[in-house]
């Protein structure tokens, strides 16, 4: 549990996010008078003007190797080979994230795992590449097999899924200004799609329904996710109230934070009539009068233009 558990603090809506999003033309955080300005630290991310001081830099690197580590305390702890092998899929996927936003992987096993006067290896790509890989392909027939019920748990087609996106990026990894793909490497991206949708577990989403994939019981609800990170009040959370609270102003109701946003290039690739761009999405967490009086208007997706009860 404290291998999953430490998933939520870099998979939330700070730190990973926020370098993989916020560093591109997706989203920004704009200083809004006296809010979110934090010593520039948002703007710096946007323009590609971090250094070590930026706060998300460092907490999202700490936190992917924290995630590292308690998956290699599990992996070290006599588990069953289920349990192993979810705790060594949750390793490479926080490994597969540090060297996709550092470009090298910090990593502790044998003595180094007890002892933190021992430095920990730092993987350089190549190596970590042949980590992951191999770690991957020993674990998949100990995962268990499920579709989209309890997408949280570890299973194969998640580990399918990681070893394409390790196939994919291999080439930007090992030489980040001029990458190259080798058709190999892309072989292995095709057949290992084939097996994912040879599956028959998953179906992209009807229409209506692609927020399905967002909602509080996605893990049961959606038909295309197959790995998602369990956040359940009670039960196991992280604060996933913050993603509406950053993107959400402060006069709404649920009020937020009056933060970040998207620009106008990237909103104008969604077509008008493409439900992405927001549509009323019937849940039962929805208590406003939207719900009750049957209003029925738009509840998710971007905010765009004068927003009014």
């Amino acid at each position: 549990m404290t291998a999953y558990n430490s998933l939520n603090t870099p998979y939330q809506q700070e730190q990973r996010w926020v370098m993989q999003e916020i560093s591109t033309d997706a989203a920004m955080a704009p200083t809004r008078g006296g809010d979110w300005d934090d010593n520039g630290m948002h703007r710096a991310i946007h323009l590609h003007t971090w250094n070590a001081d930026n706060g998300y830099m460092n907490n999202t690197f700490v936190s992917l190797g924290t995630a590292v580590y308690n998956a290699g305390v599990v992996v070290r702890s006599n588990p069953n080979a289920q349990q192993a092998a979810e705790a060594r899929f949750i390793r490479a996927l926080a490994m597969f994230d540090l060297l996709d936003l550092y470009g090298v992987v910090p990593f502790r096993q044998g003595p180094s795992l007890e002892d933190f006067k021992i430095a920990p290896d730092v993987l350089q790509p190549q190596a970590a590449i042949d980590f992951m890989v191999k770690e991957l392909n020993e674990i998949l027939s100990s995962l268990p097999a499920n579709g989209p019920r309890a997408a949280y748990v570890a299973n194969r087609n998640a580990a399918r899924t990681l070893l394409m996106k390790i196939y994919l990026n291999k080439g930007a990894f090992l030489t980040r200004q001029t990458p190259t793909f080798a058709a190999e490497d892309m072989n292995k991206v095709v057949t290992l799609a084939k097996e994912i949708t040879a599956s028959g577990a998953y179906t992209v989403s009807a229409k209506g329904k692609y927020f399905d994939n967002f909602a509080p019981d996605n893990d049961e609800k959606s038909t295309e996710n197959i790995y998602t990170l369990f956040n359940k009040n009670g039960e196991r959370g992280g604060n996933v109230d913050r993603t509406w609270n950053t993107v959400a102003h402060y006069n709404l109701n649920p009020g937020g934070w009056n933060g970040w946003c998207t620009l106008s290039d990237y909103y104008d690739k969604f077509g008008a009539t493409d439900e992405r761009r927001g549509i009323y999405y019937d849940y039962p967490a929805d208590t406003t009068s939207n719900r009750t009086k049957k209003f029925q208007r738009q509840n998710v997706g971007f905010f765009a233009g004068q927003q009014y009860n």
